[in-house]
């Protein structure tokens, strides 16, 4: 499935029009952990090639899932979603491992306020496995703020990883960053009272 992009308003499908979108200024990135190059990186080709990521950090901009489905993002000038709500992502990086295109040990947090209700997410990879869900609704994984949303998909994570040998093992820097993560995300509860 192809990606799309919704930009100010506009429905972006083509590397042309993300071109037009960010203007004569903008920097569009390869994806190059798919073995994309910019030669790849024909107007009228589909935006697969572009890391979109990478090209939102690039110019400036914050990149959403968008609450129409997978595969379709919103690029946005704040950090206010601008779909659902407001928004936090906490995110732990990796290293590469062989030709492998993910990075591993991985991991990441997602929170979104929806109707006054914090939906929270979470992912994580070591070299033996992992899992993930979005911050969405229909996974009913819910708090009443931001914080406790945080904490509970690190407590979630946590008791997932710490399930499995393997992953317990392989996930010793992810377990590392969670304690990182509780320890400063219950100061900032508890001071909030």
């Amino acid at each position: 499935m192809c990606e799309e992009v919704i930009f100010r308003g506009s429905r972006i499908e083509t590397i042309g029009a993300l071109r037009d979108a960010l203007g004569s200024e903008g920097t569009i990135v390869a994806d190059s952990s798919c073995g994309y190059t910019d030669a790849d990186m024909l107007p009228h080709e589909c935006l697969c090639p572009v890391d979109l990521r990478r090209t939102a950090e690039k110019n400036g901009l914050r990149l959403w899932p968008s609450c129409e489905g997978e595969g379709i993002w919103i690029m946005s000038d704040d950090d206010s979603h601008p779909d659902q709500g407001r928004y936090a992502r906490l995110e732990m990086g990796g290293r590469p491992i062989g030709k492998c295109v993910l990075d591993v040990p991985r991991a990441s947090i997602e929170c979104q306020c929806i109707d006054g209700v914090w939906y929270w997410g979470a992912s994580f990879m070591t070299t033996h496995g992992g899992e993930g869900f979005a911050a969405l609704p229909n996974w009913q994984h819910q708090a009443d703020t931001k914080e406790e949303a945080i904490l509970a998909a690190a407590t979630y994570m946590r008791s997932r990883i710490e399930r499995s040998a393997l992953w317990k093992e392989h996930g010793e820097k992810v377990l590392r960053w969670l304690d990182e993560i509780e320890q400063t995300r219950q100061g900032e509860l508890f001071s909030e009272e």
